[in-house]
């Protein structure tokens, strides 16, 4: 069995092609078969392989609403909405489809508004919270902020302030998000950690890493300098030593092993900073 033949019916929306293929027993290659056929709009294609299977593993309903969002519109979902719910039900006499019981609301149960915040798609996010009622909560508005959807997260944060958070702050620090960062910083109560200064010098984000330290206080931290220095961040270590020049290099890690980062990491300027800067971490038992 060639799972390719269902596919290509689906994506050039040969109903009666996949008619066929069904009745032959050529039923594999469900998921992918989907895949194409939401992604090149072919609601006929897509209205008849929900009436037929029942996806399962990988290819579970939440993951076609993931799917849908992330590579269409608006307009597919508002299709599936539309609907007869009975369309799950056609195929039940066949032994094709799982013995469990189908979901009408199959589209309903995953969270199409998280769905749509991380992929930045707005107006999908307020036509699903207007027809399935679904709660908004953090996960969507710190998805929102972790990639960057500005737009997203400020619809968000106005309907439902009570949703924002520190980590929100974070994340768009760690992702180099710099407006989403400097908005949330200007729209709520101020508070963030120093989990966003010290995620912003592992990832090697400089400018997060200076507007962190001069307008947010709160997450000032020397310990960014070690997270700098074990992927290699040379500048970023020596911008933090003039700020932190008491601090001792290493001394947030439980093994203490700041020399071992820059070795096995082959940074040879971090070994050469080493070297200069904090010749104590050479200590004999290394030199063995």
């Amino acid at each position: 069995e060639d799972p390719c033949f269902l596919q290509i019916a689906a994506e050039h929306d040969h109903v009666y092609v996949m008619q066929y293929l069904y009745k032959q027993g050529w039923t594999d290659g469900y998921d992918v078969a989907m895949m194409k056929a939401i992604q090149k709009d072919k609601f006929n294609s897509v209205e008849w392989l929900l009436g037929h299977f029942w996806p399962g593993g990988y290819e579970t309903p939440g993951w076609l609403v993931s799917r849908l969002i992330s590579d269409r519109g608006l307009e597919m979902l508002q299709f599936l909405h539309s609907l007869d719910p009975s369309i799950l039900n056609r195929a039940k006499e066949t032994n094709r489809r799982p013995s469990d019981e189908p979901d009408i609301d199959w589209y309903r149960k995953d969270n199409a508004v998280y769905w749509a915040a991380r992929c930045g798609k707005l107006e999908i996010l307020t036509w699903a919270q207007a027809n399935f009622r679904q709660e908004v909560s953090t996960d969507s508005l710190e998805v929102a902020a972790q990639h960057g959807h500005l737009d997203v997260l400020k619809y968000l944060h106005t309907n439902n302030p009570e949703i924002c958070t520190g980590m929100a702050m974070v994340l768009a620090a760690e992702n180099n998000h710099l407006d989403v960062l400097q908005w949330l910083h200007s729209n709520r109560l101020r508070e963030s950690n120093t989990k966003a200064m010290q995620r912003a010098a592992e990832r090697g984000h400089f400018d997060i890493v200076k507007w962190l330290y001069e307008n947010c206080p709160e997450s000032q931290t020397a310990v960014a300098m070690d997270k700098a220095l074990e992927i290699g961040h040379i500048d970023i270590v020596y911008w933090l030593q003039s700020r932190f020049p008491d601090y001792q290099i290493g001394s947030s890690n439980i093994k203490g092993y700041p020399v071992i980062w820059a070795i096995s990491s082959m940074f040879f300027e971090a070994i050469l900073y080493l070297h200069v800067h904090h010749r104590y971490v050479f200590t004999p038992k290394f030199r063995k």
